[in-house]
């Protein structure tokens, strides 16, 4: 409902400039539509709350990938860890946990309309 409503509000300056006459039509009408296209992908961008899913998500690609370099170097904690691969599945599997439920509380955030 929100994308829809702004797809409506942007159209209302572009239906406007559409309607005038003379030779700066058509430049107002390019300028228009263009700032229409950029209301409604930001207007997307935070409805959808994409910035801090795609943060979210860099942040735990990189914290898998260090918990992977870390393991096959056996450095850090898998140095005097007894069995390494087993800490690795428990770090891994706290980034993964971590990250599931910070993505279901945006999910949530999203369908309250925050």
């Amino acid at each position: 409902m929100k994308i829809l409503q702004l797809i409506v509000t942007a159209s209302i300056p572009v239906a406007s400039l559409a309607m005038r006459s003379g030779q700066e039509q058509y430049q107002s009408l390019v300028t228009g539509t263009i700032a229409a296209i950029l209301l409604v992908a930001e207007g997307i961008q935070q409805t959808r709350q994409l910035l801090p899913r795609w943060t979210k998500y860099r942040s735990a690609h990189d914290a898998l990938r260090r918990e992977r370099l870390l393991y096959e170097a056996l450095a850090g904690s898998y140095a005097k860890a007894s069995t390494p691969l087993a800490l690795f599945t428990e770090n891994v599997n706290a980034i993964i946990s971590e990250e599931n439920a910070a993505w279901l509380t945006i999910q949530q955030q999203i369908k309250q309309g925050k």
